[in-house]
């Protein structure tokens, strides 16, 4: 827990959604370094410095938010990520385009716009449909793949002058979807707003988040990272939508990146919500979904997992072990679990990474299959835990035997024979 002060300093954040300036410390989480800016060498990766990271919560809004003012360009100047090596998501959005499509009966006419849309993984099945498409996105390497892909791409952030060049030169979007990308700029309201502008009068604004209540529930605090600004629930995010002129129409979940949400949204005066929201905003209210003490209960229970994996690890062995995953969410949970000396090296499939050192860590990344090259490990850690499932049958391929510690979402002990 924060002290007395440090609280008191940090309650004069205003929020992020309804600009109260009520806001209050409800978890001081370990400091890290921006969780994606893998280095070439070990000092340079060491020398990165730590941010503080800390979560609020606005009592008049309900919005869970992070207290620091990040500069979006230090994180993305080198963002590695591409949504396409995620099987799953990639599939998702396949599904999700081919079903919008004859859903909102787009033709050759109508435009679609993805902000934050990465390398074009969700325009491809648009484009496929002949529907003409449009990639918004900062990150250069991203945005390069997607032309390559023939996914017509602007690179930059949305604000107001992009959205009004965007519309003037490609006229208004019948749908503009904003996936994994609200919960990354500083004010949720202009950017509902700028959304909003690039649409047709009686277009659609649909936006995919994670959704914390959900990922809580597995103990997935990971997610708090950097890049993550605000945490919405249903309540807060139709709070900041109601400011932006949306009404938020339906509600859906889903099970990626933990647990997530679809909002859809139109201006106001063009449609009414459905049953979905009102039952979302039940359940939240069952869940005490923006209750501070839900959050300061859920930080002490983080603090006793961590407290117990380091207490298997020492149980399995006194020695550094293989940390299977290197990723955003992987340097917060070393960070906060206090793991960085009990890794030796992290393993990855990613080859963008493989040969790089991760922020703050310092630590080698080389392919997973170096985990049976000799003296091959008898114990690892599973540190990318969302995905064990696919990280265990990797394991498994590669020849691995022995014992995994799997941290998340309860510490314990299996054996590969």
């Amino acid at each position: 827990m924060p002290t007395p002060a440090y609280s008191q300093a940090r309650a004069l954040q205003v929020c992020r959604g309804c600009g109260d300036a009520g806001v209050t410390v409800v978890w001081d989480l370990a400091g890290a370094p921006y969780g994606d800016l893998f280095r070439s060498t070990a000092v340079e990766a060491r020398s990165l410095r730590a941010h503080t990271l800390t979560l609020g919560l606005c009592p008049t809004c309900g919005l869970l938010q992070l207290l620091e003012d990040v500069t979006a360009e230090d994180i993305h100047e080198d963002y590695l990520y591409q949504t396409r090596v995620n099987p799953g998501l990639v599939s998702f959005y396949q599904r999700l385009g081919e079903r919008r499509v004859g859903e909102l009966g787009l033709t050759s006419e109508d435009l679609v716009i993805d902000v934050g849309g990465n390398d074009g993984s969700a325009l491809l099945p648009y484009r496929d449909a002949g529907v003409r498409v449009l990639n918004i996105d900062p990150a250069s390497r991203a945005v390069a793949v997607a032309r390559e892909r023939g996914v017509t791409s602007e690179q930059g952030y949305l604000d107001a002058e992009l959205a009004e060049r965007v519309v003037g030169e490609y006229g208004p979007a019948a749908l503009v979807t904003a996936h994994y990308v609200a919960a990354n700029v500083p004010s949720p309201v202009r950017f509902l707003t700028d959304l909003a502008s690039c649409v047709t009068a009686n277009g659609l604004v649909s936006v995919i988040t994670g959704y914390h209540p959900d990922q809580f529930l597995s103990h997935m605090f990971d997610y708090i990272s950097h890049d993550h600004l605000s945490f919405f629930s249903v309540r807060s995010f139709r709070a900041c939508a109601e400011r932006s002129g949306l009404v938020l129409c339906s509600v859906s979940r889903n099970a990626h990146k933990g647990g997530s949400v679809r909002l859809d949204l139109r201006r106001a005066g063009v449609s009414v919500p459905d049953e979905s929201v009102a039952l979302h905003l039940q359940q939240e209210q069952w869940r005490e979904v923006g209750v501070e003490s839900t959050y300061r209960q859920f930080a002490s229970h983080i603090e006793r997992i961590g407290h117990r994996v380091r207490e298997l690890l020492d149980e399995c062995t006194t020695t550094p072990v293989p940390g299977i995953g290197a990723s955003i969410s992987t340097t917060h949970l070393l960070a906060q679990f206090g793991l960085t000396d009990r890794i030796s090296v992290l393993l990855d499939d990613d080859p963008r990474k493989v040969g790089l050192f991760a922020p703050g860590s310092g630590l080698p990344v080389a392919p997973l299959e170096a985990v049976v090259d000799p003296p091959h490990a008898d114990t690892v850690i599973i540190l990318s835990w969302q995905v064990t499932n696919i990280l265990m049958s990797r394991l498994r391929e590669v020849g691995f035997t022995g014992r995994v510690v799997l941290p998340l979402p309860t510490p314990t002990v299996v054996t590969i024979a």
